[in-house]
C-alpha cells in the first residue's frame, strides 16, 4: 500500500498539475474546508481565475496504489486568490 503524499493527490475542477501545500480543517458544527496551493501554467491559471464562481466544484482524491480511490474532500470554491 502506497502512502498518500502531495505527489499522488489529484485535484479535479482546477488546472492544478501538482499539489505544493494543502490544509484541511474540520470540526464539530462546522463545514470542512481545504486550502490548496499547486502548480499550473500561467495561461491555465489565468483562465481558471477568470471563470471561477462560488459554485465551482473541486474534488481532492488520492491516486496512490492500494488506497481506496475515494475523495478526501469535495467542496465548492469560496474564492480564488491569484
Amino acid at each position: 500500500m502506497e502512502t498518500i503524499t502531495y505527489l499522488n493527490l489529484k485535484v479535479e475542477g482546477t488546472p492544478i498539475t501538482r499539489v505544493l501545500t494543502m490544509d484541511i480543517e474540520n470540526g464539530i458544527d462546522m463545514y470542512g474546508k481545504a486550502y490548496v496551493e499547486g502548480e499550473t501554467s500561467y495561461e491555465e491559471g489565468s483562465r481558471f481565475i477568470q471563470r471561477i464562481q462560488s459554485q465551482t466544484r473541486v474534488t481532492i482524491s488520492p491516486t496512490a496504489s492500494g488506497q481506496i480511490q475515494r475523495s478526501i474532500i469535495t467542496s465548492t470554491t469560496g474564492r480564488a486568490t491569484p
